[in-house]
């Protein structure tokens, strides 16, 4: 034995035999188990991010479902809550497939609040497709400034299938459905101008009782009651007045004007025995295409203003705000005419003035 066997034998191995280790072969065992980990902490840190990000972990249907169920989306829903009353109706399988989308999709910010006619078990894919196609939304009825309660009504009753002689009983008893106590003349005039989601199985009562609260809330912003007041007026005057400005202005910038308008000719009397408005005698004959007919002029009614003095009984709309500022906030000015052209709307102080204005519209409309 050599002294080097001898020194490796006291130390307690030999450099021969099976039973010896390479020290790498540790090395590499290590390394295998520390890739396994990290594998496994990998897969689940990706497991974990599909889940919160939507990923193709995240439970989802596919296709675009069947039935029929509707969803409300409330005012100021954040895509989380919108994906959430999808997954309380059953329509989609998770908030998180849902949210993923709609965080990749920024016309998803276009959905409004409302209610939507959606089928049940869809992808979400699917569902945000259909909530942001327009058809999807039901009950949501624009009403915009100047429509008589008449066609109020007809397009509520389009919109919502809320029967339309339902919707007409209703608005014949102005009280049940909450008018303001100084409406002298049912409910034209009080039925606000503004988008209305009305929800499935409202009754009709209760969808113009949303109409006329809007009216009574704008109303009181305005201070309409006080103000009309310090003018000399009673409330549903304004509004009455209100609505002749919405029936006769063409542009936003002539609502103070005409205001001014139909102000000089009541408080001139002496001058102005009739208002002579053109959009109160139409809505004594139900409507009216061009311009009036001397039969139509003559009408015996008591909202045809060229034949009965002063204000016609109540609102021949219902107005909006913007006609119900200019009531209570005239433009200051001398004018008693106006004439709308193609161009311009022209104000004028005198009958020459106006007969000019009138000429130039007729060559501008022949016929």
């Amino acid at each position: 034995m050599s002294i080097l066997d001898s020194m490796e034998s006291e130390r307690g191995y030999s450099p021969r035999g099976p039973n010896r280790r390479p020290r790498w072969l540790g090395l590499v065992l290590v390394l295998l188990v520390l890739m396994v980990v990290l594998g496994g902490v990998i897969l689940g840190v990706g497991a974990l991010l599909g889940n919160v990000t939507g990923g193709s972990s995240a439970p989802d249907y596919s296709g675009d479902g069947q039935g029929s169920t509707t969803v409300a989306v409330a005012s100021g829903a954040t895509s989380a809550e919108i994906a959430r009353a999808l997954v309380d109706a059953k329509v989609i399988k998770s908030v998180t497939a849902f949210t993923a989308l709609a965080a990749a999709d920024e016309r998803t910010r276009s959905i409004q609040p409302g209610y939507y006619q959606l089928h049940q078990h869809m992808s979400a894919q699917s569902a945000l497709d259909l909530m942001l196609d327009p058809v999807a939304r039901v009950n949501s009825v624009v009403i915009p400034e100047g429509m008589t309660t008449a066609k109020v009504l007809a397009r509520i009753s389009e919109l919502t299938k809320i029967p339309l002689g339902d919707l007409q009983a209703a608005a014949a008893n102005p009280q049940q459905i909450g008018v303001p106590d100084y409406a002298r003349t049912g409910t034209e005039g009080y039925l606000f101008p503004a988008t209305y989601d009305i929800a499935p199985g409202t009754s009709a009562v209760d969808a113009l009782k949303m109409m006329t609260t809007r009216f009574k809330a704008e109303a009181a912003a305005f201070d309409l009651e006080k103000r009309a007041a310090a003018m000399g007026y009673r409330p549903d005057e304004i509004v009455t007045i209100a609505s002749i400005i919405e029936g006769e202005s063409g542009r936003p910038d002539d609502r103070g004007k005409i205001a001014r308008v139909v102000y000089n000719r009541l408080e001139n009397a002496a001058n102005w025995p009739y208002l002579d408005m053109d959009s109160t005698t139409c809505y004594a004959i139900g409507g009216c295409n061009g311009p009036l007919t001397q039969s139509q002029i003559d009408t015996d009614n008591p909202y045809n203003t060229r034949r009965v003095s002063g204000l016609p009984p109540g609102p021949i709309n219902n107005p909006g705000g913007a006609a119900l500022s200019a009531a209570l906030d005239p433009t200051p000015g001398p004018w008693y005419y106006f004439v709308t052209l193609n161009d311009q709307t022209v104000f004028s102080v005198t009958q020459a003035e106006h007969d000019r204005a009138v000429s130039r519209y007729n060559q501008e409309n022949p016929g």
